[in-house]
């Protein structure tokens, strides 16, 4: 909760087409399928402040003094995305078969250790 409302994270609504069953069944018994749009509440890590779109006036110059005194950069941030980064990519080549599992767990509590600094 505390990283919505101290703006660590911008989340945001994101919409996908999946196919899903719909409520009835085909001749054979099977559910037909349907494309449907379907939002999901998203969110990210910014590297740099950034400010809700519904802030006014006075709040965005609120933090805009923030910003000119503490720096625009989020340090704890940009961790977060370089360990999720390189966790993505260890994770896709376990998956695909280039990485065996200890190789891949080794990696993964090294990155989980530098995250942790």
């Amino acid at each position: 909760m505390n990283l919505i409302s101290h703006y660590t994270v911008v989340h945001f609504d994101h919409e996908v087409m999946e196919r899903v069953p719909g409520p009835y069944l085909s001749e054979y018994g099977e559910p037909e399928y349907k494309d449907k749009a379907v939002k999901y509440d998203a969110f990210y890590f910014p590297n740099h402040v950034t400010p809700p779109k519904y802030f006014d006036e006075f709040r965005l110059d609120e933090l805009e003094s923030e910003v000119r005194i503490n720096g625009n950069e989020l340090p704890e941030n940009i961790r977060i995305n370089q360990f999720l980064q390189k966790y993505i990519e260890a994770f896709e080549k376990h998956d695909s078969g280039i990485y065996d599992k200890e190789t891949y767990n080794i990696l993964v509590d090294a990155y989980r250790k530098i995250l942790n600094k």
